[in-house]
């Protein structure tokens, strides 16, 4: 038998996935209507190397490709059009030797140095 309190729990967790799915259809109408031909990313925050892809490009990749694609960008502009975890780009924007900042945008820097170079 469930007691009050499981039957409360259970409404709750049901509560936040009703949250979700909203938030989720919110996104996913935005997308919609803005005529855009990207699809949302059904597992956000992890790439397809992650999921076991073999061409899968490094988040660092596909920053610089974003930035490459669309110019210099503010920090919400990345997060809300490239698809990248808020932290991963935080991270990813503090490589000065990689990524400079003009006013509020960011971009690629000319002379970055080669990809096997770590900071």
């Amino acid at each position: 038998m469930i007691t009050a309190k499981e039957l409360i729990d259970e409404a709750l967790r049901h509560e936040q996935l009703a949250r979700l799915l909203r938030k989720t259809a919110e996104e996913m109408k935005r997308f919609e209507s803005s005529g855009s031909s990207a699809s949302l990313d059904p597992t956000p925050g992890i790439n397809e190397r992650e999921k076991g892809g073999s061409s899968a490009r490094s988040r660092k990749e596909q920053l610089i490709a974003f930035l490459n694609e669309h110019g210099p960008s503010t920090r919400r502009e990345i997060l809300e059009h490239s698809g990248i975890p808020v932290g991963t780009i935080a991270t990813l924007l503090v490589r000065k030797a990689e990524f400079e900042q003009t006013g509020k945008k960011w971009t690629v820097k000319k002379d970055k140095p080669p990809e096997g170079r770590q900071n």
